[in-house]
């Protein structure tokens, strides 16, 4: 659901802005993706899977043995699961 409702967000966003603002408005998808992916490798051994959403960024990776799931809002902080 809540990929669901981000898709929709995001459709919705690009609807609103001229053509010549999409690749900005995906560029910063991305850099808060790699920001959010460079903090959590701060504690992961690895990064197994990705999930961007309209405030934060959630990283699931393998730290020894573990599988860890961390949530990185747009204000740097961060929830573990």
């Amino acid at each position: 659901v809540e990929r669901d409702t981000e898709l929709a967000c995001d459709e919705d966003a690009l609807r609103r802005l001229p053509r010549e603002a999409y690749s900005a408005y995906g560029q910063t998808i991305l850099t808060a993706v790699a920001r959010a992916q460079e903090k959590a490798l701060e504690y992961l051994d690895y990064i197994m899977e990705c999930f961007e959403a309209s405030d934060f960024v959630e990283v699931t990776g393998r730290v020894g043995g573990d599988v860890v799931t961390y949530r990185i809002y747009d204000d740097g902080s961060m929830y573990v699961r």
